[in-house]
């Protein structure tokens, strides 16, 4: 640790889960006089009677995208993160109701974000090779990934990166340390305002609903999805191939960015 640095306390949660995943128990006791005592029991075991846990971090990013779609309806999140405990707790943290990936720098992000579909990212703000501004941006700035929600992890009170995150289009900070209360509510909390606009939008398909950042690429898309469904509202045969072919996207394109931007496929949103 470097001086005159607090610790996140994420060690002590490590130990607790990996004692508590060998049956075992662990206290803690502050001493009268100074310090604290922490107490550990673990069953006694023949080692043969104990399976080697799968420590491979990138084993559940070499799952096959197909097969993870077809049994596995959770949302997929990211987590690019360079402190190999940071990247351990908030997986630990997520795993049981989300499906998570991890990257290890702003640079392995954006292939991972190639490689598989994420709904929602979680970037650390101070990274090598590239750090959680520059991806943000970059992302951002991609038709692509432009749509998905990204939080960033910080210790740095500097409010002129929080600023210049926001004007990228980062929707949320959360500093540390933090606890898995706080970061599970802080995630809750930016889908649940996005399900709110969208709620809105779909009652008066204002796109200022959205609360979307005037004259972005997403802005602009969702003013093109309606301006050509209200052009051939009158027309029956009109169609999703129709949208495709008008706006230069495609039909997996098309229906991820309708999904997370307004929640409705591009069938519904044309039937409404």
């Amino acid at each position: 640790m470097v001086p005159g640095q607090s610790g996140t306390g994420i060690g002590l949660y490590l130990c607790k889960q990996l004692i508590e995943q060998q049956g075992g128990t662990i206290s803690a006791r502050n001493n009268e006089s100074d310090g604290v005592t922490f107490t550990f029991c673990l069953p006694l075991v023949r080692p043969q009677d104990v399976a080697a846990p799968d420590t491979d971090e990138e084993t559940i990013n070499d799952i096959d995208d197909d097969e993870v779609k077809n049994n596995d309806k959770r949302m997929a999140i990211l987590i690019v993160e360079d402190n190999n405990d940071m990247r351990l707790y908030v997986r630990s943290v997520l795993s049981d109701k989300y499906l998570v990936y991890e990257a290890r720098d702003g640079m392995d992000g954006l292939t991972q974000l190639a490689e598989h579909d994420i709904d929602f990212i979680i970037a650390d703000l101070m990274m090598p090779v590239m750090d959680g501004l520059e991806f943000s941006k970059r992302v951002k700035q991609n038709f692509s990934f432009s749509h998905i929600p990204i939080l960033i992890l910080t210790a740095n009170p500097d409010d002129n990166l929080r600023t210049e995150g926001y004007k990228i289009g980062v929707e949320s900070y959360l500093n540390k340390p933090f606890d898995e209360q706080m970061l599970m509510a802080r995630i809750a909390g930016i889908l649940e305002g996005r399900k709110m606009n969208q709620h809105r939008f779909q009652a008066t398909l204002n796109t200022d609903d959205l609360n979307l950042d005037s004259e972005t690429s997403d802005d602009k898309f969702i003013r093109n999805v309606i301006e050509h469904v209200k052009e051939h509202y009158s027309d029956p045969d009109y169609a999703i191939e129709d949208i495709l072919k008008d706006l230069s996207c495609s039909k997996s394109m098309l229906n991820k960015k309708m999904q997370s931007m307004v929640g409705q496929s591009p069938g519904v949103f044309i039937r409404c």
